[in-house]
């Protein structure tokens, strides 16, 4: 969990949960969000989404670029798992709110855009039937093709994975340089 100074009339305006009706949200009613969002304060829950199989990233069969390349399709739900877990630790967030002494308590289940942090759609792995890429960022499918971003996670846990990304690419950055200096040295001619 994080918590934030709350983001006044950002959050006020995200239909369904804003203070007011857009219509409403003028004059003396602005001055009063403003007011009650500067006592406010923001909490948010990352939780981890686990793999699901039926989510994927597909090539789409008619929608193709200028170049007639099939356009990326994004097949993206839920799960169970993920929707009972999304509720308990809200409804535990809320709870620890009220406990705190909170006057008010908005709780928003799902943000507008959310998820953010979508990863494992060029899974790693070393069965070429069951991931995209091997332990070294390159693809068992695609000569010469090396991914080096949080697509290749099967799952991150529910933190943002920045740091582990960037290290991540960086051994696979490391990997990719040893490889082009090994083969280098293998076509040099012989003194």
């Amino acid at each position: 969990m994080h918590a934030s100074t709350a983001p006044g009339l950002i959050m006020n305006g995200v239909d369904p949960h804003r203070a007011l009706p857009f219509e409403e949200l003028w004059g003396e009613n602005f001055h009063t969000v403003i007011r009650d969002a500067c006592s406010t304060v923001l909490w948010a829950a990352n939780i981890e989404d686990l793999p699901e199989e039926s989510n994927r990233v597909t090539l789409d069969p008619t929608l193709c670029d200028s170049d007639g390349i099939p356009a990326p399709k994004i097949e993206y739900r839920f799960s169970e798992n993920t929707l009972k877990n999304r509720d308990f630790t809200l409804d535990r967030m809320v709870e620890a709110h009220k406990a705190a002494g909170a006057k008010k308590v908005i709780p928003v289940a799902e943000m507008p855009g959310e998820p953010g942090h979508l990863l494992g759609t060029a899974r790693m792995g070393n069965d070429p039937k069951t991931s995209v890429v091997n332990a070294n960022g390159i693809a068992h499918d695609v000569p010469n093709l090396l991914i080096a971003d949080g697509s290749i996670f099967v799952t991150s846990g529910s933190a943002n994975p920045t740091s582990t990304i960037c290290a991540l690419a960086l051994k696979i950055a490391e990997n990719l340089v040893m490889t082009i200096k090994n083969e280098e040295a293998a076509h040099e001619p012989a003194i």
